[in-house]
């Protein structure tokens, strides 16, 4: 009984087929082909011509550099190029551990190299040596250089050591003079030749005009190797200032401007020469200009321009006060 109406329920296979046949004829009539998507993306087509540019390819070159940075910086840590020897490896100065003996015969060897330096003998030929210069030449056992028979007024420079009369407990409060001496920074004082009024007649240009020879250690340096520029700076005000009193009428002036034009490097532990010369003076003021560079070398390493102004009150100094600038500055 239940089988019979399980047959009567179930339609015969023929006509199953028959409905499944209609069905999917009806589904292909509604079917349509896909149609490509039109959908625009963020990203617009490359132009013509150009390469598109991705981000990969930036940092790919961002590491790049960033690594060989890191290997120029390293490298150069350890083999620092003779170039730039102040970028990278520790300074250690040859002065520490020396005995008092031998500190002096490291200064006695940077004072004879003044007297040879180019241009030197030259100038010296011409020039009367103060006593300053003798004190310090006779304390180093060293030839006088200068023609012993030339006096003083028949001397076109005169030959000067600054600072060699300041009594020793003033030169602990002196800035170039005391703070600054030593075998690693100046370890002698300058070698100085101030033009007289003969020379200015002779030569040209005025009395006063000067040239300086100094060294300078290996202490004075801003990079490594390399002189500081206020050392520089500091430098330039001492010799200006020599040719500026000349001009002044009490001979007494403070520095108002000083404008320095660093040209090239400055290398420690060698010798220099500066010169100054008067450019003009108005009654109180006094415009000097001077250029540094390395003895026999006619490359300027810097220069510079100074105003330097005698305070009104500079010539009650001279008249009551006793002060007598140029004893001072000749020695």
């Amino acid at each position: 009984m239940l089988s019979h109406q399980a047959n009567v329920l179930k339609p015969p296979r023929s006509t199953m087929s028959v409905m499944l046949g209609r069905a999917l004829m009806r589904r292909s009539h509604q079917w349509k082909p896909m149609q490509p998507s039109m959908r625009s993306y963020s990203t617009p087509a490359p132009l013509q011509g150009k390469p598109a540019r991705t981000g990969r390819g930036a940092l790919f070159w961002l590491s790049l550099a960033t690594i060989s940075a890191g290997a120029g910086y390293l490298g150069g840590s350890k083999y620092p190029p003779p170039a730039i020897p102040f970028l990278f490896s520790p300074y250690v100065t040859n002065s520490m551990g020396l005995s008092t003996q031998e500190k002096f015969e490291a200064t006695r060897k940077i004072e004879q190299g003044l007297y040879t330096l180019p241009g030197v003998q030259h100038l010296a030929d011409h020039a009367y040596e103060m006593p300053s210069a003798r004190h310090v030449r006779e304390s180093f056992g060293i030839a006088p250089i200068t023609n012993p028979g030339l006096k003083e007024e028949e001397a076109d420079y005169l030959l000067v050591r600054p600072f060699t009369h300041v009594p020793e407990e003033k030169l602990a409060r002196q800035f170039t003079a005391g703070s600054l001496r030593g075998l690693d920074m100046f370890a002698t004082t300058p070698l100085v030749f101030s033009k007289t009024k003969r020379g200015a007649e002779h030569r040209g240009g005025r009395e006063g005009d000067t040239v300086a020879f100094v060294h300078v250690g290996k202490n004075m340096s801003g990079f490594e190797g390399v002189v500081h520029g206020g050392l520089i700076a500091t430098m330039f005000d001492e010799v200006l200032a020599r040719a500026a009193f000349y001009a002044l009428p009490s001979m007494v002036g403070v520095t108002a401007k000083l404008e320095i034009n660093y040209r090239k490097p400055t290398y420690a532990d060698r010798y220099f020469v500066l010169e100054s010369h008067v450019t003009d003076n108005e009654g109180r003021k006094s415009f000097v200009a001077g250029e540094l560079r390395e003895p026999g070398s006619s490359k300027v390493l810097a220069t510079a321009d100074a105003v330097f102004v005698e305070p009104k009150f500079a010539k009650y100094l001279t008249w009551f006060g006793g002060l007598n600038i140029r004893k001072h500055m000749e020695g």
